[in-house]
């Protein structure tokens, strides 16, 4: 019985990890021009 609510629990806690994110929602390219984030100093993207 113990077993059981802990692995209810760990699955509880775990579920919001495994939700999507806005950037995992994309899934392909957005139109427009492409924008670099940050500058060279820091290694921009």
């Amino acid at each position: 019985m113990k077993n059981t609510v802990i692995a209810l629990l760990a699955l509880l806690a775990s579920a919001g990890s495994l939700a999507a994110t806005p950037w995992q929602k994309i899934s392909q390219p957005i139109g427009g021009s492409a924008q670099s984030i940050g500058a060279f100093s820091n290694g921009c993207i």
